[in-house]
């Protein structure tokens, strides 16, 4: 099979149910329907992320939907440097200036463990932590100034996870333009919207567009009281409402008709010249920001490996299906009801590239996990290679799954299916030690070939650690899965998660060398030829090299992978509790 020339593959479904049928189901059968005509855009890295994201909220006119376990409303989405950025940029100042011009904003942010406002942890205000929300002091001004300004509403949602210790509200979702099919898109995305997740592709140790924060200090000029364009237009849709009503209530009465009428009219009239009075308003204050800001820096930030999706087509009302219900959870009322649209008029005016997907998530209270089916079904139904690009490496109990379909499924000495795992290295932690390396010993156990690595910078000079956030798997050039959920216990069974699910062999080849090359420095077209196993030992060579370069401080000579010697006997007793904790069907194996 050429590598330029994979074929389709068309997975036949029951269109009354929206399940597949075929014998190799890379999809779930619950939770979300199988949707034949999704157009799904893999993002890789913050730059190109971001960067998209601004552009939809941008285009937005009816509303904007935003679900995160972290975000910052003085995230800057496409970056200038510390001394010279464009506040129009500003997470908040483009949410605020939809919100004035009459776009519907709702946002759901974690409450972390009740502290209030903030995610991440701890309640900590440190801009830079994104380990501990780091965005708390920012979100807390957001979310007051929302309380008085109209159609911008802020949700602080508790976890709703099915973990009875330590668990998060994990999503990371948005919708825009619902109300507009065709126009209508969605994000499923593994980025927070915080500082560090912003990195571009060239993962390098220092990036000026990248090495500060801005922190709210006060109202800046942009946020006076300005008139309610939206509400001054609703105003004149129900005046010309109320004339087309008034031959019901006057009757047969020429001249009072005729009255009645001229005055609704000069209402409309005067309605009309308060909206381009506040139009020229809005006009003059062009360039104002609406809140001042003071850029900090961040020198020590570490670039991040993310990846996220933008979604078209049927998948659009499925994401929006799923903010409906948390924000419902949260007290809110929403409108349009998902159930209200129809998925089969969504799509992407400007493209035909559609694609089979199928959105899931992991929402212990709905009692779904359709993210571990897909996790599941394309792994153990693996034939050239698995791809586990993750911020973690610890679900135990998956792992001994896989293992266990893939001896039901016999397979040859000869023809093992290899897996390539790059993660981040845990083995500093005290609390974390050790759940990385058990994982690996299951495969390694079973005598299946994987490969553990870690990431840094390729450059020796100021080099620095990569830190993995995506969640990203990819299986055989035909299947991906991208969102939220990393490869553990508490985001395949009990923290809210979301992914999509792509059966696409055109775009998981492409996203496959797109990442191969950041990763060995090379798309590793091999993986797709010949023996497997070949492929396995040019990575494993690359790697070896990378880790000898890396150890003598020298400049990585493929791509960024280095060796990571997890460890796999010492993990902390408290660690077997809390896991214990976590999964009340008894199971040890879990993370």
């Amino acid at each position: 099979m050429s590598d330029g020339a994979t074929p389709p593959i068309n997975q036949p479904f029951d269109a009354s149910t929206g399940r597949s049928i075929s014998a190799v189901n890379w999809f779930s059968k619950q939770g979300y329907p199988h949707r034949a005509s999704t157009r799904v855009i893999p993002l890789v890295c913050g730059e190109a992320a971001f960067s998209a994201v601004g552009k939809a909220l941008r285009a937005a006119n009816h509303s904007i939907n935003m679900a995160f376990w972290g975000l910052d409303p003085a995230m800057l989405l496409e970056r200038g440097t510390k001394d010279n950025y464009d506040t129009d940029n500003i997470l908040g100042e483009i949410l605020l200036k939809k919100a004035q011009s009459g776009v519907q904003v709702r946002i759901i942010v974690w409450d972390s463990y009740s502290v209030g406002i903030g995610s991440g942890g701890s309640g900590e205000t440190d801009l830079l932590d994104a380990d501990t929300g780091g965005n708390n002091t920012n979100l807390k001004f957001f979310y007051d100034l929302a309380k008085t300004t109209p159609r911008l509403e802020i949700k602080m949602t508790n976890a709703y996870s099915g973990l009875t210790a330590l668990g998060s509200y994990h999503q990371k979702i948005i919708t825009v333009d619902v109300e507009t099919p065709a126009k209508a898109t969605a994000f499923v995305m593994g980025h927070n919207m915080l500082v560090p997740y912003w990195s571009t592709k060239a993962l390098i140790p220092n990036q000026p567009r990248r090495q500060f924060a801005l922190k709210i200090t006060g109202k800046g000029n942009g946020s006076v009281d300005l008139p309610d364009i939206a509400a001054l237009e609703r105003s004149i849709a129900n005046t010309e409402q109320d004339i087309a009503n008034l031959p019901k209530f006057i009757g047969d009465d020429p001249g009072e008709l005729e009255f009645r009428t001229r005055e609704y009219q000069n209402s409309i009239a005067q309605t009309r010249a308060e909206i381009e009075q506040a139009k020229q308003q809005y006009a003059r204050k062009s360039g104002s920001s609406f809140l001042k800001y003071e850029a900090i820096p961040a020198s020590q930030l570490k670039p991040y490996l993310d990846i996220s999706t933008q979604i078209y087509g049927g998948g659009v009302v499925d994401v929006y299906n799923n903010f409906e219900r948390v924000w419902k959870l949260n007290g809110g009322t929403i409108y349009p009801q998902s159930s209200s649209l129809y998925p089969a008029a969504f799509g992407d005016a400007s493209s035909n590239k559609t694609t089979e997907a199928q959105m899931g998530a992991t929402f212990d209270k709905a009692g779904e996990d359709a993210i571990a089916d897909f996790y599941f079904n394309a792994i153990s139904n693996a034939n050239r290679y698995v791809l586990i690009l993750n911020q973690y490496f610890r679900y135990w109990g998956m792992s001994e799954r896989i293992v266990e379909a893939w001896k039901e499924r016999d397979i040859p000495d000869q023809k093992k299916v290899p897996i390539y795992v790059v993660t981040n290295d845990f083995n500093v932690s005290t609390s974390q030690r050790g759940h990385d390396g058990e994982t690996l010993k299951i495969f390694t156990d079973a005598k299946i070939p994987i490969s553990l690595c870690k990431m840094a910078t390729r450059e020796n000079i100021g080099r620095k650690e990569i830190y993995v956030h995506a969640k990203l798997l990819i299986v055989d050039d035909v299947f991906y899965t991208i969102g939220s959920a990393n490869y553990n216990y508490r985001s395949l069974k009990g923290d809210p998660e979301f992914n999509v699910a792509v059966v696409d062999p055109r775009q998981a080849q492409g996203l496959r060398r797109e990442i191969m090359n950041m990763l060995i420095g090379n798309p590793m077209n091999d993986m797709m030829h010949g023996d497997p196993m070949d492929a396995f030992t040019s990575w494993e060579k690359g790697v070896k090299e990378n880790t000898a370069a890396h150890s003598d401080g020298d400049t990585l000579p493929n791509g960024r992978v280095i060796h990571y010697e997890a460890a796999t006997n010492n993990i902390p007793f408290t660690n077997w509790v809390v896991q214990n904790d976590q999964n009340p069907g008894g199971q040890n194996h879990v993370a």
